[in-house]
């Protein structure tokens, strides 16, 4: 192998390995997205309380402080 085949190799070698490397990374991000969006579990809910407030100000001078 002459130095013009080694440089052939390396140059399609990094090649491929650039373009799988940032399809690879498109598909990860792609389907991280797709379970985040689709696949919410069900134990895990957002809470929201029943009231509002639990001591709610009784008037304008406690709500501004």
């Amino acid at each position: 192998m002459n130095i013009h085949d080694f440089m052939l190799t390396v140059s399609c070698s990094l090649a491929v390995g650039l373009l799988l490397g940032y399809f690879f990374r498109e598909a990860l991000l792609g389907f991280s997205q797709f379970m985040h969006r689709h696949l919410e579990p069900r134990h895990l809910r957002r809470y929201r309380p029943k009231t509002p407030t639990a001591n709610p100000p009784s008037n304008k001078d406690d709500a501004q402080q």
